[in-house]
């Protein structure tokens, strides 16, 4: 059964964050995902008790994948510079 998800990850001790989704045929929160970009992936691989994960929303994966960049767009991730 997939469980779709949208996530946020949080270094504690920048406050930087990164926000993705996981909407992979039969995913669900403890499958071992951590996250599609490589370098916040390798940061959190490296120090993984600075970072926390908070899971935002869990749906269908075509109202995951909107919900993400809903949110993406709202919080101008691209030009906020604490956004990865």
């Amino acid at each position: 059964m997939t469980q779709a998800f949208m996530y946020q990850w949080n270094q504690k001790s920048t406050g930087k964050w990164y926000v993705g989704s996981r909407t992979k045929q039969n995913c669900h929160l403890d499958d071992g995902y951590i996250c599609a970009s490589k370098l916040v992936k390798q940061l959190i691989l490296e120090n993984p008790e600075e970072w926390e994960r908070t899971i935002m929303d869990i749906g269908e994966p075509n109202f995951i994948r909107d919900l993400e960049s809903s949110r993406l767009k709202m919080l101008d991730a691209r030009n906020d510079p604490m956004s990865y």
